[in-house]
């Protein structure tokens, strides 16, 4: 079966409509997901009937089709650390604090949300954690509250042995923490039994980004709406309000920012310095590192290697001898994961996007947790999609907490996207990561550029950015 440009339009607008979705820049995959499930159907145009009708099964499917749904345990600590911080002084004013998780994907950060108030509160019915999503499939998740150990990349060992246990190859949350937290199916885009009540904290993030403004704009007025005087929102680092509803004040707080509803100010520690959250780097690279198995490791060269030789073309951006070096490998070596990322890197320079991206994909299918793919695409991506760059640019740094130039793709990625403070954390940190970047990757992925460069073109954007 093939769908038309026009069918193409037709399903991409239906689902921006009934979802929210943002789909438009991703034509290939929504070729993909069109054709596919409009094969089970007569035709396109009666599938597309039913899409445009929005029939509720069919969206439930579309959902998980379209949806990004990567989150893990104790994600942006920094943010973790305000949320500590606010529900012991919210506690403490108010009694009883209630806690919304909206957008809640497999879990993860509704069950974070609960450790973390039970490792700050003395009583555990001081606070009540609800959380939500559109998703059954992740709903499902939430419910068995079993892991890989890939969503623990951020937890710490003394986390881990407190509220999880060994399940196979997998982990699972003791029941003091599946008890905490009640999950429900709803949709952040209609009112609901969670628009008809009130909450002191609300967590909503990485989930407004990837809808159409229009959508954005309403989700969070009931955000808003749904929040006490006084109460928090939390979104993610890459969802600012353009447009700031005149009742939210803008917070500042280790590091990281969120919303108040009115009402009077918390005051809380200061923002981690500078040396602090460098550790905590360092402590989350030993972590990713104690995760990441050596099958998957990059494949290492031996002296006189023609690899070696490939990696300083690519480091002086000589990739026209670059790629005849690699036309030129044995079939083995060529073969090897190492020499197909260079491949990659050399179509990402030379104008082969397309192809830079489908061999990262592969190597992704066999390495799933090579940072450097991740890295690519970001850079194929961030000329038509900067949604799904960012999201690789994150991917990059959850995997290599140290990716200094993934920082930095990180930082202008949020800066086309308006986010201006959250671009300009970033550099701040970029600059920090680049004094301790490997030298092989920066050799390879610098564009030529020395440390002390790097560094001065961090700045320059940074100087820019506040001016």
């Amino acid at each position: 079966m093939i769908a038309s440009a026009d069918e193409l339009r037709r399903f991409t607008t239906a689902v921006e409509a009934q979802l929210g979705i943002r789909v438009e820049d991703r034509a290939p995959a929504m070729t993909e997901i069109l054709v596919r499930r409009a094969d089970r159907h007569a035709s396109v145009s009666t599938y597309l009937a039913r899409v445009e009708a929005a029939d509720a099964e069919e969206m439930r499917a579309l959902v998980t089709e379209v949806s990004v749904g990567e989150t893990y345990f104790f994600r942006h600590s920094e943010q973790c650390q305000a949320y500590a911080d606010l529900i012991v002084a919210l506690v403490a004013q108010r009694g009883h604090v209630r806690v919304l998780s909206a957008g809640c994907s497999s879990g993860e950060e509704p069950y974070t949300l609960a450790m973390l108030a039970r490792e700050r509160l003395d009583d555990p019915r001081a606070v009540s954690i609800h959380a939500f999503d559109f998703n059954p499939a992740a709903l499902v998740r939430c419910a068995n509250a079993r892991y890989s150990r890939w969503a623990l990349r951020a937890t710490s060992e003394q986390q881990e042995r407190r509220w999880f246990v060994p399940h196979g190859r997998e982990v699972e949350l003791v029941p003091e923490i599946k008890r905490a937290v009640a999950f429900s199916e709803a949709n952040l885009l209609t009112d609901g039994a969670w628009t008809s009540e009130q909450w002191d904290l609300i967590f909503c993030r990485n989930v407004t980004m990837y809808f159409s403004d229009p959508r954005a704009e309403q989700a969070i007025g009931r955000l808003v709406r749904s929040l006490t005087p006084g109460g928090y929102l939390f979104l993610g680092h890459a969802e600012t309000l353009r447009e700031r509803p005149f009742e939210l004040e803008l917070c500042h707080s280790h590091g990281t920012f969120y919303y108040r509803r009115g009402g009077p100010p918390i005051q809380l520690s200061p923002p981690a310095a500078r040396t602090e959250w460098i550790d905590d780097i360092a402590r989350a690279s030993q972590r990713v590192s104690s995760l990441v198995t050596t099958a998957l490791a990059p494949t290492p060269t031996a002296p006189g290697d023609p690899l070696a030789a490939i990696r300083t073309l690519l480091g002086e951006e000589r990739f026209a001898e670059a790629t005849d070096a690699l036309a030129q490998l044995p079939a083995a070596i060529a073969r090897d994961r190492e020499a197909q990322l260079y491949g990659a890197i050399v179509d990402a320079h030379t104008g082969a996007a397309a192809r830079a991206e489908a061999t990262c994909r592969e190597l992704l299918v066999v390495a799933p947790l090579e940072a450097r793919a991740h890295y690519l695409l970001a850079l194929c991506r961030s000329g038509e999609d900067v949604l799904g760059a960012e999201h690789h640019a994150r991917e990059a740094l959850a995997l290599a907490p140290r990716f200094a130039m993934a920082s930095i793709q990180l930082a202008f990625l949020l800066r086309r996207a308006g986010a201006r403070e959250q671009a300009a954390a970033e550099l701040v940190r970029a600059i920090a990561l680049i004094e301790i970047e490997d030298p092989d990757r920066l050799a390879l992925f610098s564009g030529g550029f020395s440390r002390t460069a790097l560094i001065e073109l961090c700045r320059g954007e940074l100087a820019r950015s506040r001016a």
